[in-house]
């Protein structure tokens, strides 16, 4: 018994000493092992960014004329007049510059299957919209645009002389040289072009699928016109001056008024102004008159004797007087005394047979 009470004292001492021990070791260790830093302060947290008022409305954005304008185009849209519609948005645009304008005039566009017209304005929504715009309101505008592109083609016109004025079905898109082409809706349209001093340019076209370009030479206008003169043959014909043919004369000369004659021997000549115009022809009959015979009487011819005129069978009466009064021998009984001369006044020089 006592042999087993003295193995439980050793075992307990002994497990003691490990304890101990053990626990010297630690301590110790812990005593050598370097200290640990301290933590860092934290930081402090960082506010989330505020959050952007929310845009107003376009009717409460919208002031004085602009929104006068809008509210103005918005009762045109209902009504179904696209075309005032469109005029009343632009103007309020123009006056605010407000890009959500933009997408209204598109649909007006839109609603009068000006399809050409709708793409640039969309595009331009989306370029000045920029970050307000919301990811469903960009993915409808590219939507649209996509939807429509095949539906439309670009035409450039390049012309032969610079600052020509160049309509589209009637609408002016620009002024030479342009650089760049222009939508234009697939199907039938007019092209015109116009300048001063040069002929007017028309073109019937039909835009396809395919861009085209369409070359236009202008011509200078020159003003004149075409006389044709029909005279009798062999009649000598002038125009201002200058002899151009004989009895029929058809010729070019600038617009405006000429000097015309036709002339022949023994023929009374015409003589007349002649308006030419533009592009037409002046038709010009003439049959000239014979010219008139004047016979001249030499004065010699008259003469006044003892205040008579005497001509030609007249001397011969005088002859007869002088012969009777040689053959009467009988005085004269009358009263005596001189009439005197008596002077008559000459007839005309000249007369017509």
């Amino acid at each position: 018994m006592r042999l087993r009470q003295t193995r439980s004292c050793v075992l307990v001492l002994v497990l003691s000493a490990m304890s101990v021990g053990t626990t010297a070791s630690t301590a110790s260790t812990a005593h050598a092992a370097p200290p640990k830093p301290a933590a860092p302060p934290a930081k402090p947290a960082v506010p989330p960014p505020p959050v952007a008022p929310a845009e107003p409305a376009l009717t409460d954005a919208l002031t004085g004329d602009a929104k006068a304008d809008y509210e103005a185009a918005k009762v045109y849209f209902t009504d179904k007049d696209y075309g005032r519609a469109y005029l009343k948005f632009q103007s309020a645009y123009d006056r605010s510059k407000d890009a959500r304008l933009l997408w209204n005039m598109a649909a007006c566009q839109k609603e009068q299957r000006k399809y050409a017209k709708v793409v640039p304005l969309v595009e331009q929504y989306i370029k000045e919209r920029g970050d307000k715009l919301a990811p469903a309101e960009r993915d409808g505008a590219e939507a649209l645009l996509a939807a429509i592109k095949p539906g439309v083609t670009s035409v450039k016109v390049d012309v032969s002389e610079l600052d020509a004025e160049v309509y589209l079905d009637d609408e002016l898109i620009g002024k030479s040289p342009m650089t760049a082409g222009t939508l234009v809706d697939l199907g039938p349209h007019k092209l015109r072009v116009k300048k001063t001093l040069f002929d007017d340019f028309e073109q019937q076209m039909n835009a396809g699928g395919e861009a085209v370009t369409v070359l236009v030479k202008l011509t200078r206008t020159v003003h004149e016109g075409r006389v044709l003169v029909k005279a009798g043959k062999g009649d000598a014909i002038s125009i201002d001056g200058a002899v151009v043919g004989q009895g029929v004369y058809s010729g070019k000369f600038p617009s405006g008024s000429h000097v015309l004659r036709v002339s022949a021997p023994g023929m009374r000549p015409y003589q007349g102004d002649v308006v030419i115009v533009d592009n037409e022809t002046r038709e010009i009959p003439v049959a000239l008159d014979r010219a008139e015979t004047k016979v001249i009487v030499p004065t010699w011819v008259w003469y006044t004797i003892a205040g008579v005129v005497i001509v030609a069978g007249g001397i011969t009466a005088t002859a007869v007087i002088v012969n009777d009064n040689s053959a009467n021998k009988t005085q004269y009984a009358g009263p005596h005394g001189s009439l005197g001369d008596v002077q008559l006044s000459r007839p005309p020089l000249g007369f017509h047979f």
